[in-house]
């Protein structure tokens, strides 16, 4: 197979699903938001910009935005600088390093390490 074939065909799954799963799902959005749709039946006649204009226009629209603001605001640089700290911590040469590092990522290990022995178990069990 040519080189430039072996590309694509190891890109087309990831392009199929990125258009499955992502960019028809958007677009068909985007279309639905100018029309009347709603999801217990009826017509898809369009409405153009109203429903934007009456989402402009509610107080609890400006309210969600407030909230989503102050919850970024509050907990993006508190969550950065926990995971700088930490990160700096693990990297940092101190005694026991190793054992911080283990305690960090063993619930990380944890699923993979039961699901495997689950399957090793039930393996046994067949024999």
């Amino acid at each position: 197979m040519p080189k430039r074939g072996f590309r694509a065909a190891l890109y087309t799954p990831w392009a199929v699903t990125f258009v499955v799963f992502w960019l028809f799902p958007l677009f068909f959005a985007i279309y639905l938001s100018f029309t009347d749709y709603s999801p217990l039946g009826g017509s898809l006649a369009p409405t153009g910009a109203v429903n934007y204009v009456r989402m402009l226009q509610d107080s609890d629209f400006w309210q969600a935005v407030r909230n989503t603001v102050v919850f970024v605001v509050g907990t993006v640089p508190v969550t950065t600088a926990l995971a700088l700290g930490l990160a700096l911590l693990l990297n940092s040469q101190i005694r026991g390093r190793g054992i911080c590092r283990a305690a960090f990522f063993f619930p990380s290990n944890m699923e993979s390490v039961s699901l495997s022995t689950s399957a090793f178990l039930s393996s046994l069990s067949t024999l």
